[in-house]
């Protein structure tokens, strides 16, 4: 796995993978949640509550129909259980990082229910030098439910239903650098830091602009699941 200058994840299997996030393009490893796929990197930023991952290597295209060139990547979600469960995990770091996640599993006995909740948060750790602006705060939710239900004897159905939101503050991807003898300004720099106030206020960048982003994603998903025989079951 590499992070993109975004903080994405791109996955290779065997030194296999495409390293674009763009919603233009396919991965060339697929990833899905309960065999449910995600075909765009750009939409699987995190998972709330995994019990395990299954990975198969590629060239892959009979597995859940995805023609995958370096392989596939299967999250499986920890599913509810009977008995009454919880537990929580905090964790703490530089700029006022913190991490954390609270699991619950419900005991009643038809449906059953889980309900697992992440949050991400860090202060900004990027700074101008030459505006003092500050950059990089990190504010990002997932959260998963799962409901399992069994109406009759022979049919059990499961209802998954996952989302995140991504409130990130844009990084500054370049650096300013000093200006080669006779050229006015520099040859490689962030645009904010370059241009005057009046190029940057056409543009509708530098100081006081908000770069924070706002993007979400959910998904909903369903399963049943019929007992043809003791032996045999099989999903409609």
């Amino acid at each position: 796995m590499s992070k993109t200058q975004y903080g994405l994840s791109v996955f290779y299997i065997r030194g296999i993978g495409f390293n674009d996030t763009a919603l233009g393009a396919s991965p060339a490893v697929s990833v899905y949640t309960d065999q449910f796929p995600i075909p765009y990197a750009r939409w699987h930023e995190g998972d709330a509550g995994l019990e395990r991952v299954e990975v198969l290597k590629g060239p892959q295209g009979t597995l859940f129909g995805q023609n995958s060139t370096g392989g596939a990547i299967n999250f499986i979600a920890a599913k509810p259980t009977d008995a009454l469960q919880a537990g929580a995990d905090l964790t703490y770091g530089r700029f006022n990082e913190a991490d954390a996640r609270l699991r619950q599993r419900s005991d009643f006995r038809h449906p059953v229910r889980r309900l697992a909740v992440r949050n991400e948060y860090r202060d900004d750790w990027q700074k101008g030098y030459t505006d003092n602006e500050t950059l990089g705060e990190k504010n990002f939710r997932n959260t998963r439910l799962i409901i399992d239900w069994r109406p009759i004897q022979k049919v059990e159905a499961q209802l998954l239903a996952t989302g995140w939101k991504d409130d990130l503050s844009r990084n500054s991807r370049n650096s300013a650098c000093s200006p080669p003898r006779g050229m006015s300004r520099p040859s490689l720099s962030h645009p904010d830091i370059s241009s005057s106030a009046a190029e940057r206020a056409q543009r509708g960048v530098g100081p006081g602009r908000d770069y924070r982003q706002n993007n979400w994603f959910y998904q909903l998903g369903g399963r049943v699941d019929v007992a043809l025989t003791d032996a045999i079951s099989s999903p409609p």
